[in-house]
């Protein structure tokens, strides 16, 4: 069986978490023997080089247009052009060896139709990757409305099969059309990329929060629980960040007169699993909206495979998977009261405890957020998909 993966570029070479999800499907497809395939339309100059640490398989990995443009014009018939040159070229591909799926990860409903016409034109089947409610993302701008109004309400016509990353998100397909062929895979990754030995060369034990420097509200959010807990003085409070330099320099201003904080970023992933093992606790709150309740960000399956005390709000999909004081410590509500006497909950468990939580989270992951344990059902699922009349 032979799978492509398309919709977005530089794939699997940035640090972004689709990057790590679609990588560990690729991981999952080619173990079992599948061909994979991914299908850039454009390249970056920034790639990693520690791409094996990634996946260790054999996936080809191909590209439309390697060369930018700093012309704007260029740059935009460059654009344009893809589109054709990705139809010719996935039809050449498939003529050498026949495409089973087209393994689509998109944000734009045009794009739906794009790859939905190539399927048909490949006789292969569209499997979409459902990871958030477009229409529930705030953004500026007449087409982003109207896209994401197209993405949430006709999107399914497009697709063969889809995976959605949670609950809301599948009810919500199902409450559209009833028989849609879908199934609901979580974050996932490869629990045993995070065997590394704790080692913290900080100088006091810390909680930790890594996201994009982009989500402010929630950054803040987290900046002030931590200050009106009494973890203060006794854990310091490190934010390994992403995003832009003037997006990181945002924090920084709002954060540098607060004591016990510290901002890191750019590291590589082992070093950055090695932060994640050492910390007491790892803290990712979930807001009360349904752009978040739809949403399930994938570093909680790094958090947990790293066999932290994962710290969040009992909101959204964290209640699925998580107890409060049995696999992790959840604040009943999306407030920085709240969330800091949840902080303040940390200091009170004993030794026991805290290996207990540790261990029920890991146990709890390696059932459902490793792709070692779900690769079985995502092969039954896009088996299922295939095979549709």
């Amino acid at each position: 069986m032979r799978i492509v993966f398309v919709g977005l570029s530089d794939v699997p070479y940035l640090r972004r978490a689709v990057d790590m999800r679609l990588s560990s499907f690729m991981r999952v497809f080619s173990s079992d023997g599948y061909k994979v395939d991914v299908l850039n339309r454009f390249s970056s100059k920034s790639k990693l080089s520690n791409l094996e640490l990634i996946f260790n398989s054999n996936v080809s990995i191909q590209t439309i247009f390697s060369k930018n443009y700093r012309n704007k014009f260029l740059a935009f018939l460059k654009i344009i052009l893809s589109y054709p040159l990705e139809l010719f070229k996935i039809i050449t591909m498939n003529r050498k060896m026949n495409i089973d799926v087209i393994n689509l990860y998109s944000g734009h409903f045009f794009e739906f139709i794009h790859y939905y016409i190539i399927s048909r034109l490949t006789s292969s089947k569209v499997i979409y990757h459902y990871v958030e409610m477009r229409s529930q993302i705030h953004r500026v701008g007449f087409y982003h409305k109207v896209n994401g109004y197209l993405c949430d309400r006709f999107g399914y016509l497009f697709f063969d099969g889809v995976i959605s990353i949670s609950h809301y998100i599948d009810n919500h397909l199902k409450s559209i059309k009833h028989d849609v062929n879908s199934i609901i895979i979580p974050p996932i990754c490869d629990f045993n990329s995070f065997r590394l030995n704790p080692n913290n060369n900080l100088t006091k034990p810390y909680v930790l929060f890594c996201g994009s420097a982009g989500y402010s509200e929630v950054i803040e959010f987290i900046v002030d629980s931590y200050r009106y807990s009494n973890l203060v003085g006794v854990y310091n409070l490190v934010l390994i960040l992403s995003g832009t330099e003037s997006e990181r320099k945002a924090i920084d201003e709002k954060t540098k007169l607060y004591k016990g904080i510290v901002i890191l970023h750019d590291l590589s992933y082992k070093d950055l699993f090695i932060k994640y093992s050492s910390a007491e606790a790892l803290l990712i709150p979930i807001r009360d909206s349904i752009q978040d309740i739809a949403r399930f960000p994938n570093k909680i399956c790094e958090y947990v495979a790293s066999r932290g005390i994962i710290i969040s709000t009992d909101i959204g999909e964290i209640s699925y998977y998580f107890k409060d004081g049995k696999n992790s410590l959840l604040s009943d509500d999306y407030s920085v009261n709240s969330y800091s006497k949840i902080l303040n909950n940390l200091l009170n468990l004993s030794s026991n405890e805290r290996n207990k939580i540790k261990s029920e989270s890991f146990n709890m992951g390696l059932m459902n957020f490793d792709l070692n344990g779900i690769s079985q059902k995502v092969i039954k699922f896009t088996t299922r998909v295939v095979n549709l009349k």
